[in-house]
């Protein structure tokens, strides 16, 4: 049954999902720690307690975050002569009731190489009730903790992704073409781009603007092909031109 989310009714009837699922179609279904105020920063204050800065992530479309300066969770003493991992995740409950706690896993000790603990997967938006965001790693040596490893890369704000992007005109060559009497004319342009390549339209245009009308352009392949007619439904004779904003990291 169709939902028009964005609306107002009589009833509530926007849901926690619906919210998920729009973030995660959004920003992707993955798990990512977002570039809010410190990124979940981690550091030992003493040899029993962690500090988690402020900031937020975003585990299957949701939003989650630490509110006010930081969170403290315990770090259980080691033992000597024994190594072993812990592993900070934020454990996140659908049912019965939405949740979000975070805990320490604890890692089994040894005197070889220590093995970091499993944690639970899922996907919210596939049925799953539980899942767990790894966030940080943190290895005693003997008693001796060292600094928290995140388990995870901060993701750019699309402002950041934007900026990070280089942009390259590319003039492409003039294309004659006539129009028939009320008819439309297809300009193919060929941007001799490789198929991979990310372009955008800055502009087209056609040596008689007062006389032809652009109704339409689209990419195919590598090329760019424009649809004009003439605007009094005349057979009409022209060229156009066209620039593409190439894209590139």
């Amino acid at each position: 049954m169709p939902h028009l989310v964005t609306s107002a009714q009589a009833e509530d009837h926007v849901n926690s999902y619906n919210d998920r699922h729009y973030n995660a179609g959004t920003y992707g279904p993955g798990q990512y720690v977002l570039a809010s105020g410190n990124n979940l920063a981690a550091t030992m204050v003493d040899s029993n307690t962690l500090r988690i800065l402020d900031g937020a992530g975003l585990v299957n479309g949701a939003f989650w975050e630490i509110e006010g300066a930081f969170e403290e969770l315990v770090i259980e003493n080691g033992t000597p002569g024994y190594n072993r991992i812990d592993l900070v995740v934020a454990h996140i409950e659908t049912a019965p009731q939405e949740t979000i706690e975070l805990r320490v896993l604890k890692g089994e000790e040894t005197t070889g190489e220590p093995v970091m603990p499993a944690h639970i997967e899922g996907d919210l938006n596939n049925g799953d009730t539980v899942v767990e965001q790894p966030l940080h790693a943190v290895t005693l040596d003997g008693i001796n903790p060292g600094e928290p490893v995140p388990q995870f890369e901060v993701t750019p704000s699309f402002a950041e992704f934007r900026d990070s992007l280089s942009q390259s005109r590319v003039q492409l060559a003039p294309i004659g073409f006539s129009t028939s009497a009320g008819g439309w004319s297809r300009v193919v342009f060929p941007t001799g781009l490789p198929a991979s390549a990310v372009w955008v339209v800055e502009s087209i245009t056609s040596g008689r603007p007062a006389a032809l009308a652009l109704a339409s352009f689209a990419r195919e392949d590598t090329d760019l092909v424009a649809y004009f007619r003439d605007v009094g439904g005349y057979s009409t004779s022209s060229t156009a031109q066209a620039t593409l904003l190439v894209l590139s990291r």
